[in-house]
């Protein structure tokens, strides 16, 4: 049985700043960020389970509370060593300017580096928050080492997730400062390669990873329910002539209704967050 050790730290927060922490689904922190209240007291691998008094056991509890401003936060948290050396190995690809890249069993990762004056033509490919190369031009020298197959993971340090993102940063690199930096991800396992080969046959792209809530998705299915049974023919347009029928005569009324919309966030000061790319 893995031994835990519970810490306990006293963190003095003023508004507006960082913590400077990522944690996973199981509240496990998988990177700091530095220069922030998070650096050099978390460890890679530590497990929050306590904050001010409050026990939390989802990341939603963990959101919540950081979101309630107060002056000092004490976080208690689960550390275990044989956990962190194991996410040290996972994060242990960095690339320039301490980018960490998650690596995946039975991947390579190298740095390759794009220029301006060379030709590039290929096809990107969206599947589950990967950005995969899924085609390129024969004799393309602006390619470098890239191949089909790879997967790109940052676009100068960005990680990037989405495949117009990906263009947007490549454009914009490649025409303000003449060159491009991307960590690229590249099977090399038998079923690594058997799982890229797979994506890069599917014809279709997944369904887009946003998901509508419960309440939403409802109101979207009785409303296309209620256009289907509508008789299109009975259907007048607002450009219509009103021919065939009597022009009704339009009131105003002066009274001024107001409603008062909940907010979650009623009665508290907002907090401004750090801009990130997605």
């Amino acid at each position: 049985m893995p031994q835990y050790n519970m810490h306990t730290f006293k963190i003095p927060w003023t508004q507006n700043e960082i913590l400077g922490i990522t944690p996973s689904k199981n509240l496990t922190i998988i990177n700091i960020q530095k220069n922030t209240l998070a650096d050099g007291i978390f460890k890679i691998g530590d497990k929050i389970c306590n904050i001010n008094g409050k026990n939390i056991l989802r990341l939603y509890e963990l959101e919540n509370l950081l979101n309630e401003f107060n002056d000092v936060l004490y976080i208690t948290v689960e550390r275990n060593e044989e956990q962190e050396n194991i996410l040290k190995k996972q994060l242990s690809f960095i690339g320039e300017d301490d980018c960490n890249i998650v690596k995946r069993e039975g991947f390579d990762y190298f740095v390759e580096r794009m220029y301006t004056k060379y030709q590039r033509k290929f096809r990107l490919k969206d599947f589950k928050n990967r950005v995969i190369i899924s085609k390129i031009k024969m004799n393309n020298d602006g390619m470098g080492n890239i191949e089909i197959g790879d997967q790109i993971c940052s676009v100068n340090n960005m990680p990037v997730t989405d495949k117009k993102v990906c263009k947007r940063l490549l454009n914009h690199f490649l025409m303000d400062e003449s060159e491009v930096s991307l960590i690229i991800g590249r099977p090399i396992s038998d079923s690594a390669i058997e799982e890229i080969n797979g994506i890069l046959r599917k014809k279709k792209y997944y369904p887009t990873s946003i998901k509508m809530n419960d309440d939403v998705k409802e109101i979207v299915k009785r409303e296309c329910k209620r256009i289907h049974q509508n008789d299109i023919k009975d259907i007048t347009g607002i450009l219509s002539n009103g021919l065939g029928g009597e022009y009704q005569s339009v009131s105003f009324d002066t009274t001024i209704q107001e409603f008062k919309i909940a907010c979650d966030t009623e009665g508290r000061r907002l907090k401004k967050v750090k801009k990130k790319f997605y």
